[in-house]
């Protein structure tokens, strides 16, 4: 009972709302704005130029810019790119040479970024890797969502794919906090959790 009444007096006054705004003309708009046509005309003949105390230099020319080409370009305009290589080793033995590496890279703008992760083991010949390719959106000033797809290939068993969830950034006291999410084709499931300090 109280639901419905409730209900009924807010659609009479959402109705009574439009209704008001509906009859409010653009006459007596114009006069609680103040706007006056003829005002407005001879004020916009009138204004002064904004380059008028520059000495002729503009956002476009100068002698210090180059000509014919856009000057102003905001900070998250620019692409960037990193390139992060945390482990390469290389062992020459004599009955088999061994290698190691951990790369990350990324490309992109301020909020979105692609991310290529990649490591894996080389015994004479290349045994197991893992491999992330990963759309990444920053959701705070250290924080950035990643989803996209790993392959793994093993040596000793079938290659596997997973799509991929996961949280990084940089948390209080400077640890840097790397969380991901798998699921295979098969709904199995793996997270891994990565946090290093400098």
């Amino acid at each position: 009972m109280l639901i419905q009444s409730i209900v009924k007096n807010g659609i009479w006054l959402i109705s009574l709302g439009l209704f008001a705004s509906l009859s409010f003309s653009e006459e007596s708009k114009d006069a609680v704005s103040g706007y006056h046509p003829d005002l407005t005309a001879s004020e916009d003949s009138e204004q002064r130029s904004p380059d008028e105390y520059s000495d002729g230099l503009t956002l476009s020319s100068g002698p210090s810019l180059f000509e014919g080409r856009e000057q102003l370009s905001l900070a998250d305009e620019h692409t960037f790119s990193s390139l992060l290589i945390d482990r390469l080793e290389y062992s020459n033995g004599r009955e088999e040479n061994y290698a190691s590496y951990k790369a990350l890279a990324w490309v992109g703008k301020d909020y979105q970024k692609i991310w290529f992760k990649s490591e894996g083991e080389y015994k004479n010949s290349l045994q197991d890797t893992e491999n992330q390719v990963l759309y990444g959106y920053a959701t705070s000033a250290y924080w950035d969502i990643l989803f996209g797809a790993r392959y793994d290939t093993y040596q000793s068993r079938s290659d596997k794919g997973w799509l991929a969830l996961g949280l990084q950034g940089l948390a209080p006291y400077w640890f840097e906090v790397d969380s991901s999410l798998f699921v295979d084709q098969h709904g199995l499931m793996l997270l891994s959790l990565n946090s290093c300090s400098e």
